[in-house]
């Protein structure tokens, strides 16, 4: 209950000050020596100076979706943990969050490849943390088995400490819409 608490918790406060958000993660990040826009594949330059650090759980995710290993992307949750993709489906626990990677990766992302990078991380006390996430799945096929235009996405991440490491709480990776042209919004 005080996960499902706290993660609600986290994402409302995301969700209501996304622009306040986004500076201030950026201005941490710069203050923390974290290097923003870095690309993370394997590695990258803003690697964690420890595997008790959040964004170590980004980079394992990363090498769990280049291998194709759904096993392996959702031990990084939590038991009672959840993922809502940019389609708008929902697994709700680890074993649901596996299913959905399960059937990602044997469909549409079997080929595919992952890049993100860490925009920010903002600490919510000592045991929960935001990461900020944009990246590309590049090779993914359409539903016709043609092949997809590079997917560009945002994943915004809440994870708790436990044991001594991070999990994901949850995960909601989602695109941005097109801004309108100018002069449209008057």
């Amino acid at each position: 209950m005080y996960r499902k608490m706290t993660a609600l918790l986290a994402i409302g406060l995301a969700s209501t000050s996304l622009y306040g958000l986004t500076a201030s993660v950026k201005t941490n990040t710069a203050n923390n020596n974290y290097q923003s826009n870095n690309r993370v594949q394997n590695r990258t330059a803003s690697t964690p100076t420890s595997s008790g650090e959040p964004q170590t759980v980004i980079i394992n995710f990363i090498k769990a979706w280049n291998n194709h290993d759904p096993k392996a992307m959702a031990a990084l949750w939590v038991e009672d943990g959840d993922l809502l993709d940019p389609w708008g489906k929902m697994a709700s626990g680890k074993r649901q969050v596996e299913r959905a990677f399960t059937s990602d990766q044997t469909g549409r992302f079997k080929d595919s490849s992952i890049s993100l990078s860490i925009e920010g991380v903002r600490f919510l006390g000592n045991d929960v943390a935001i990461v900020d996430a944009s990246g590309s799945v590049s090779n993914a096929k359409n539903p016709d088995g043609s092949g997809a235009p590079v997917l560009e996405h945002h994943v915004l991440w809440v994870m708790q400490k436990q044991g001594g490491g991070w999990k994901v709480v949850s995960a909601r990776p989602y695109i941005f819409i097109p801004k309108p042209a100018a002069g449209s919004m008057k």
